[in-house]
């Protein structure tokens, strides 16, 4: 079984910064509040990658392909 790969901290406010969104807009992305997301972004909380993987979908940064 593979290990997942959680993004990094600096990886996620880059991709959130990219799409120009504040924390509290990318977190409604996927339904989260803004605190969750600074907390994703502070490191004191993992982001889960298949959550990830929607987001990026959902903002556009990636091809719904991408995870097949």
């Amino acid at each position: 079984m593979s290990e997942k790969k959680y993004p990094k901290p600096a990886e996620i406010k880059k991709a959130r910064l990219k799409v120009s969104k504040t924390q509290g807009a990318a977190a409604a992305v996927i339904g989260r509040g803004w605190r969750v997301w600074q907390m994703y972004e502070a490191g004191q909380r993992k982001f889960d990658p298949i959550l990830w993987q929607v987001w990026l979908i959902r903002v556009g940064l990636e091809k719904p392909e991408s995870i097949l």
